[in-house]
């Protein structure tokens, strides 16, 4: 199986409950979500088996999907899928969903077509009396999006959490205003979030001098990747609320641990920040920014940054299980047409053992006989109706 992460924006209002999956409204609107998208992609692409809603975020509605793909059949490409609901959205197919053809992302990949719509004017030679009529024509341009991150030393406020605040027009306006490249380049704002860095300018001076503190400007080209982890620690339903105390804290303690391991090893690293937690043990989803003028570390250096620290013990408070550690996404997963019983969810139940055994058991041998390379593959969860992950 072939997992690829198709996002997009819907133009719809945004509710506190979307933030719970077990609500529902959040299976609602995923039901909503996934009987409109399956038919597009289930007729056009053989090998497409099934498309899940992992989550929603406000923005108005942003929407996290995951397409499973047959990987013994031919698979789309980035575009391909892209680009199929970007028609679907075009000819109307897709009309519920109210989705923003141009936010349409795969794999983090921004890639669509927009329409231009340009007029032309028939004139005749025919009496006065005759209109002249006007055409429109619709012409296809292919189009390239890219995200572009940058950090601002200015105060943050929280109305320019909201897109629709004066203050958040205004300052994209000016941010918009000041970076442009050409006629043929828009350059658009989608989103603003808080940071709490200045810098402090000290002095020699008699401690009865006030040191000031002064702020400046300074954009710095950045590379974001996904980092995911598991913990062998408790999940608390307060984890799920990124304003509660629970997750700073949480967020903070994990973010003091990794900062120091990617900044000793990567001149380029800038900071890694904490997104989201979710329940099993307790799955860590985090976001590390590199400085995109500087050499940039692999994925694979990026996982075996974290892998080396948590088998030496670096990184022991976390309790990182180290074979769940997942780079953009970087991950073997499979379905298996078997039943499910809620004992395969407990890693340390009977039934989970047995059943990674005899996973492992199994596929041991194709890999160890097809590359010399292959060391082990390991079990680390089970979920019901969908996938068996597995790292190697």
């Amino acid at each position: 199986m072939y997992l690829t992460d198709l996002v997009f924006r819907s133009y719809d209002n945004f509710i506190v409950q979307l933030n719970d999956s077990n609500s529902q409204a959040f299976k609602s609107r995923a039901q909503h979500v996934e009987s409109q998208l399956d038919p597009i992609y289930r007729a056009k692409y053989p090998s497409f088996i099934n498309v899940t809603v992992l989550r929603f975020s406000p923005g108005s509605i942003i929407t996290e999907t995951q397409l499973a793909f047959n990987s013994t059949q031919l698979i789309p490409t980035v575009q391909e899928i892209s680009e199929t609901l970007f028609t679907a959205v075009i000819v109307g197919n897709v009309n519920p969903l109210n989705i923003t053809p141009y936010s349409i992302s795969v794999n983090g990949s921004i890639i669509n077509m927009t329409t231009s719509t340009t007029a032309s004017t028939t004139t005749t030679t025919k009496p006065l009396t005759t209109k002249v009529p006007t055409t429109t024509t619709t012409k296809s341009v292919p189009m390239y999006l890219t995200d572009l991150v940058f950090r601002s030393y200015d105060n943050f406020i929280v109305q320019l959490n909201d897109s629709n605040s004066q203050a958040f027009k205004s300052r994209a306006q000016h941010v918009e205003s000041q970076v442009s490249y050409n006629k043929l380049t828009k350059f658009t704002v989608i989103n603003m979030t808080t940071s709490t860095t200045a810098s402090t300018t000290t002095t020699t001076k008699p401690l009865t001098t006030k040191v000031p503190t002064t702020t400046t400007t300074k954009s710095v080209p950045m590379y974001l990747t996904d980092l995911v982890f598991r913990s062998y620690d408790n999940f608390i339903v307060q984890l799920n609320d990124s304003n509660s105390q629970a997750f700073k804290s949480r967020a903070q303690h994990v973010e003091s641990q990794l900062d120091p391991i990617y900044r000793a090893k990567y001149p380029s690293f800038i900071n890694v920040t904490v997104l989201r937690f979710s329940p099993g043990s307790i799955i860590t989803e985090t976001q590390l920014a590199f400085n995109s003028t500087q050499l940039i570390p692999t994925v694979q250096e990026i996982s075996e940054t974290l892998f080396t620290a948590v088998i030496v013990g670096n990184v022991n408070p976390l309790n990182i299980t180290p074979y769940s550690i997942s780079v953009n996404g970087s991950t073997l997963v499979f379905r298996s047409f078997d039943i499910f019983i809620v004992e395969l969810s407990d890693p340390a139940s009977q039934a989970f053992k047995s059943r990674a055994e005899l996973v492992v058991t199994q596929l041991d041998p194709i890999y160890r006989a097809k590359y010399p390379s292959f060391i082990r593959v390991i079990v680390y969860v089970s979920v019901p109706g969908q996938l068996s992950r597995k790292h190697n």
